[in-house]
């Protein structure tokens, strides 16, 4: 009777398969409630907006625990991440919807773009809405598979690249809000933001602390060759990042200025997105390239190693999600045609940010997971002359 009693539990229980496919049909059922929401006139003043999206998202929350993670087994069903990113896959829709508003191809709460947070309504929200509907939201039913899954350490990866996207994007997009041309006009719909701000650096923290996967190729070292080539790479990138951190701020600095005024003017655009953008990419990045190009140079131990393919996963996502805004919203028509990127530099500087800014962190963190052994290019030199 009791192996009757398991049999039958066990058949009831949602697939990790099952549980991203579920997860996937609940967010899109963010439209019709969209339609819905577009039909009630008072859902427009700021206090019951800001209330209606609070009890919306907690019921979708509560929702998707209660229907479909409370099915799974065990050992998984007590993650509340699952009902979180069920929430952001379902939220992840509604930032697709007003990615089509905000570029005016539908018409569906264009009036949240006034009454909820208007300093979305520009190219720069368009790009940010877009990468959550499409990226963000595939991510999180890879992440929801993966955290239902017996084997969900080997997706270490997918989870910190899902981080440092999310967590760069609100590094960009509160400060931007808060020093541009729509910092004035910050309503409480702004602080639902604040989840994205929050679980995802717990998130990050828990999946560090989990054990690193071993990779049946640790033993291959990183060729010297491609070593030697980012090395230059990001070398390139530090020069590039404090190019454009001196121009965003207005330096007089020849090179600085003849960047921003033949380059990329939109460092001026009135929403200051591209400003923090610059800010950010400098501070933050700027470590970044100093650890590879020294685990490049002198090479690292094995748990060092580990500490290098993590970062590089982390910072790989932002980097995704941070050139994806800004290459969108360069050519982008909601962007006034004198910040746009000039048509005799176009080819010189999509060169310059997808072949140095976008492709290295992204390569990088490729071959380093097929390569994760790291003895330096220093260290192989004694080696050789011992």
């Amino acid at each position: 009777f009791g192996s009757g009693m398991a049999d039958k539990s066990s058949a009831n229980h949602v697939s990790p398969l099952w549980a991203a496919v579920w997860t996937a049909i609940v967010s899109y059922l963010a439209v019709p409630v969209l339609y819905g929401l577009d039909l009630v006139q008072n859902v427009r003043e700021e206090v019951f907006l800001a209330s209606v999206a609070v009890v919306i998202c907690s019921s979708v929350f509560f929702v998707s625990y209660k229907f479909i993670f409370a099915r799974l087994p065990e050992a998984s069903r007590g993650d509340w991440y699952l009902a979180w990113f069920s929430l952001f896959a379902f939220t992840a829709i509604v930032d697709l919807v007003l990615a089509f508003n905000i570029n005016q191809s539908v018409h569906v709460i264009d009036w949240y773009l006034e009454q909820g947070e208007k300093y979305l309504n520009c190219a720069y929200g368009y790009a940010i809405n877009l990468w959550d509907g499409t990226a963000h939201w595939a991510l999180y039913l890879v992440m929801i598979y993966a955290l239902c899954h017996p084997s969900r350490y080997n997706f270490r990866p997918v989870f910190l690249f899902w981080a440092g996207s999310i967590i760069f994007s609100m590094m960009s997009l509160l400060p931007g809000a808060s020093v541009g041309n729509h910092s004035h006009d910050i309503k409480l719909s702004s602080f639902l933001n604040v989840p994205y701000m929050l679980i995802p650096i717990y998130f990050l923290y828990r999946t560090l602390q989990e054990p690193f996967p071993k990779l049946a190729q640790r033993e291959r070292k990183f060729p010297v060759p491609l070593a030697l080539i980012f090395i230059a790479v990001f070398s390139l990138s530090i020069i590039i990042s404090f190019v454009r951190f001196n121009a965003a701020g207005g330096s007089q600095w020849p090179l600085a200025a003849d960047w921003l005024k033949n380059y990329e003017p939109i460092l001026n655009d009135n929403t200051r997105f591209f400003f923090v953008q610059a800010n950010v990419w400098f501070f933050y990045y700027l470590p970044y390239y100093l650890m590879v190009i020294s685990a490049l140079l002198f090479g690292t131990s094995a748990s060092g190693a580990n500490h290098v393919l993590d970062i590089a996963a982390v910072y790989a996502g932002g980097t995704a999600q941070q050139q994806f805004s800004l290459l969108v919203s360069v050519v982008n028509h909601r962007t006034p045609v004198e910040f746009r990127v000039p048509a005799a530099t176009t080819v010189e500087y999509f060169t310059v940010q997808v072949g140095l800014q976008l492709a290295g962190p992204l390569l990088f963190l490729l071959l380093a997971y097929l390569h994760p052994t790291f003895p330096g290019l220093l260290g192989a030199a004694k080696a050789k002359t011992a």
